[in-house]
């Protein structure tokens, strides 16, 4: 039961080099988010075991002991979902933009629902993510119409 492949259409790939550009910085962006995500499942799971890092003292002390598991989990599972929404892209296809955005802006809004701290401190943490999710959606969306 094997399907017969047509050799005579050929897949013309014609990525702009925005898009080329734009994918290259959502696999890096993506990257750190995935390593952010692991760190907290370790914090969470171990708040004591980065004590010996004093850089990292303010932002465990903060949010280390308000950080769930439940928070750390999806902090570490919606970036890999934006990854897969960047090689969708990659692959030219408009469903990666939305798996993109939908992960991205759900990842913005995790803070606050739910850890337990004032708005103007969470802010001041997705303040910086919110910059960058906003220019790579912007990027994402200048190429949308060349998306199949």
């Amino acid at each position: 039961m094997y399907a017969a492949i047509d050799q005579s259409v050929s897949y013309e790939d014609k990525k702009t080099t925005l898009l080329k550009v734009s994918c290259y910085l959502g696999y890096f962006f993506v990257g750190l988010t995935i390593l952010m995500g692991l760190f907290m499942v370790v914090v969470s799971g171990a708040p004591g075991a980065f004590r010996m890092f004093p850089e990292l003292n303010f932002y465990i002390s903060i949010a280390g002991a308000k950080i769930t598991m439940g928070f750390a989990l999806m902090s570490s599972l919606l970036p890999v979902l934006a990854f897969f929404g960047v090689v969708q892209l990659w692959h030219q296809l408009k469903i990666g933009f939305w798996i993109f955005v939908i992960s991205k802006v759900t990842l913005l809004a995790l803070p606050f629902m739910l850890i337990d701290l004032p708005v103007n401190e969470l802010w001041m943490f997705t303040k910086p993510l919110l910059l960058v999710v906003a220019i790579l959606i912007v990027l994402f969306g200048l190429n949308y119409k060349n998306l199949y």
